[in-house]
């Protein structure tokens, strides 16, 4: 579904080297002719090269997210985070902590992600923390009341180590919630994605770590509830 778009890229990449266009605007319009399906993913490969948050892209998982941040609204309709907000808001209070939190925060809380660049879009979270996942969290023992892990799980390769950090930093009586799609994640996104887990695995693995588990299902998702007793 080109519909001449291709011929406008190649039009305006002519016109960007004409006017003296620097390459992290070329990298920006060229982005959207990609979402369009344009077939020009060599041409900002290329130009990645000289913008520094998506050096490396899409290999480098850190350029990855920076360049979603730039895509985050297309890919979950305002009526899904407005659901998703609701009931995070219903279960979660305190001292939140949004792990993986990206562009957008369904809780008003610290916001955690490896990437800069989506954090720098994120304007529900009134803290935020750049940094690994995959890596110890930054923060002290029961620090937090609540944390949350939307839309993440499915992307992280030391599950067993993030699910051994969010209980250490929640409080004795805090909860820990995650939400994942009961559907596969769009294609695109689904070259970053870990084997996936069908929801009774995820239950049992919860399960190794919090006391109580429930789930959830509302629109397609799956929300898994879970507490650390006193």
């Amino acid at each position: 579904m080109d519909d001449g778009v291709g011929d406008r890229v190649h039009e305006k990449k002519g016109m960007y080297e004409k006017k003296g266009f620097d390459a992290e605007a070329q990298f920006l319009e060229t982005l959207i002719e990609f979402q369009y399906g344009v077939d020009v993913k060599e041409d900002l490969r290329r130009l990645s090269g000289s913008v520094s948050w998506a050096k490396g892209w899409p290999e480098n998982i850190v350029a990855f997210w920076n360049v979603e941040a730039f895509l985050w609204g297309q890919k979950i309709s305002s009526d899904v985070r407005g659901m998703i907000s609701s009931v995070l808001g219903s279960f979660c209070s305190g001292n939140i902590l949004d792990l993986g939190c990206g562009a957008y925060s369904y809780t008003s809380g610290v916001g955690f992600d490896i990437s800069a660049k989506m954090l720098s879009f994120n304007e529900n979270c009134r803290v935020k923390v750049v940094g690994d996942v995959e890596k110890t969290l930054p923060f002290k023992d029961s620090e937090f009341d609540c944390v949350t892990a939307v839309f993440l799980l499915n992307y992280v390769h030391n599950i067993t180590g993030l699910l051994n950090e969010a209980k250490r930093v929640v409080k004795e009586g805090g909860k820990f919630v995650a939400v994942l799609n009961g559907k596969p994640v769009d294609e695109w996104q689904r070259q970053k994605e870990v084997p996936t887990k069908t929801k009774g695995e995820w239950v049992r693995l919860f399960g190794a770590y919090f006391d109580q588990v429930r789930l959830v299902e509302k629109g397609g998702l799956w929300f898994f509830f879970c507490a650390k007793e006193e």
